[in-house]
């Protein structure tokens, strides 16, 4: 199967062009860069973040050590910043620079399923859904001054996507099937911009405008920032940080003047080997059963509570079938959990012990 991020142009959205396409690639998460002209996505297939040019052919794994599930992720170009979220046995919410520097965690206390997270670019705050605590909480850029905003059982029932416009925050929330809109300071006024139920399982949620993709100098547009391939914007610590870094796109290597890439024979080698070995994998990611012992129970429990509950007729026809399928599905990698899961033709979700699965039962 192949998985595939397009571009089109907002007022034609039919005129579409594929920039990746490649059958490892499951990205729960993509934001862009409007300023240095870069697409950045979480994979939750190979455990990374990476970026792209706009074309797609120059990219770049940014973070692939002590990630679990990351989700979403989120950007701020001006100051050189790049947000996402993980869920997985340790849900937080991270940080790090739009060249992966100076990677810390802002979030990990009172945090389940981040779901979606946004930035207001004014006020340097983060917004962010927890589909398991139904609250939505902000926080500063460095996870200081954190506060709830609304909690609710009724509008936050499986919110999954955010975004923030003037006084307003928007969500997405597959309950309800709808999209919802509430004051960003408050929480009040919470009420529903669409129709409810006549969103089926309603995704991500942005908002385009002048306010949100603010205009910013690209410190890059000269000379590419004396870089031979990838420049990209550092974060600002302080006034005399420096605002670019050159990268190289995976396969090369960074010469000592830290400006040139150079083949690198053994990282390429290593990551040809390790994509052949990648296995095909379902688009339909939900959740993921760890292999830890100690914490299996409750993975399992997160995924029972996030699967239907209801059955249909023959759902159970053909389980040693799925369990094989859900066996070959499964992907270990290093601070990545082992992942089971599959659709099944009443476009169901059956979980699997993977535990059991791997001892043959």
């Amino acid at each position: 199967m192949s998985i595939c991020d397009h571009r089109a142009p907002i007022d034609e959205g039919n005129d579409k062009s594929v920039v990746l396409k490649e059958h490892s690639v499951t990205s729960d998460g993509l934001a862009v860069d409007w300023i240095y002209n870069h697409i950045y996505f979480t994979d939750t297939h190979k455990c990374t973040i990476e970026l792209t040019n706009f074309d797609g052919n120059m990219g770049k794994v940014l973070i692939e050590d002590g990630l679990d599930i990351p989700r979403s992720i989120a950007l701020d170009p001006i100051e050189g910043w790049m947000y996402w979220s993980d869920w997985g046995a340790s849900p937080r919410i991270e940080r790090a620079g739009m060249d992966g520097s100076h990677r810390t965690t802002i979030i990990n206390y009172d945090v389940k399923w981040p779901n979606g997270i946004t930035l207001d670019l004014v006020r340097k705050r983060i917004y962010w859904v927890d589909g398991k605590l139904n609250v939505i909480s902000s926080a500063n850029y460095d996870g200081s001054q954190r506060r709830q905003v609304l909690y609710s059982t009724e509008y936050l029932r499986h919110p999954f996507s955010i975004t923030t416009f003037e006084d307003s925050i928007y969500w997405t929330d597959w309950d309800k099937q709808t999209v919802f809109k509430a004051n960003k300071f408050n929480g009040k006024g919470v009420e529903a911009i669409t129709a409810l139920h006549q969103l089926q399982h309603p995704m991500v949620v942005h908002v385009y405008h002048p306010y949100r993709q603010p205009d910013g100098i690209n410190h890059c547009q000269a000379v590419n920032g004396h870089c031979s391939h990838l420049c990209l914007p550092a974060p600002r610590i302080n006034e005399r940080s420096p605002r670019i870094s050159c990268a190289c796109p995976t396969g090369l290597k960074l010469m000592d003047d830290r400006l040139m890439c150079v083949e690198d024979s053994n990282t390429k080698s290593a990551s040809q080997g390790r994509r052949k070995n990648l296995p095909k994998m379902s688009k339909f990611s939900t959740s993921r059963v760890s292999t830890n012992n100690n914490s299996s129970n409750t993975a399992k429990q997160q995924a029972a509570e996030s699967a239907p509950t209801d059955k249909e007729d023959g759902d159970d026809a053909g389980d040693e079938d799925k369990v094989t399928t859900c066996r070959d599905s499964m992907v270990p990698h290093q601070g990545c959990h082992l992942m089971c899961f599959h659709k099944t033709p009443t476009q169901k979700f059956n979980w699997f012990n993977v535990n059991e699965i791997l001892n043959g039962k």
